[in-house]
């Protein structure tokens, strides 16, 4: 793995014959960054979506990328996107979905032979559930009574 950089390109060039397009060799994971009631930006639990990825990119026999790399990967993103964290309150998050593909040329099933491509796509993820989480908040008591 090289010390890999930010940019705000999302084009990525391939050769047609690249294992994820070929055999769908890749692993992909889903995070949440948002802001507490103290104003603190935090993303719950990236240590066990780091173990995850690990994991994945083993059994699909893709160069696994290190813990310590992805936290410190995340942590920089987060970072770099702060001002696209919804505010405390709102149910919204910034999306983090980073993700490994095997980009070498390939016909034949084997392992990725060159170290793959990773990236961490981001987005505002707004609050999934906005009208179920007003009424959670606001509902009377509907429990039923003996």
């Amino acid at each position: 793995w090289d010390d890999g950089v930010m940019t705000t390109d999302s084009t990525i060039t391939m050769s047609e014959c690249a294992g994820v397009l070929q055999y769908a060799q890749t692993v992909f994971e889903g995070l949440k960054a948002y802001t507490t009631v103290d104003g603190k930006i935090v993303v719950f639990r990236p240590d066990l979506n780091a173990q995850r990825l690990e994991e994945s990119a083993k059994r699909l026999e893709i160069p696994a990328f290190p813990q310590e790399r992805f936290l410190d990967a995340i942590e920089k993103v987060v970072k770099a996107n702060a001002d696209y964290v919804p505010p405390y309150g709102t149910g919204a998050t910034l999306y983090l979905r980073p993700f490994i593909f095997g980009s070498s040329s390939v016909i034949g099933v084997k392992p990725a032979d060159e170290v793959p491509t990773s990236r961490a796509a981001q987005s505002p993820s707004p609050s999934r559930f906005p009208t179920l989480t007003a009424r959670l908040r606001t509902a009377p008591d509907t429990s039923r009574r003996a």
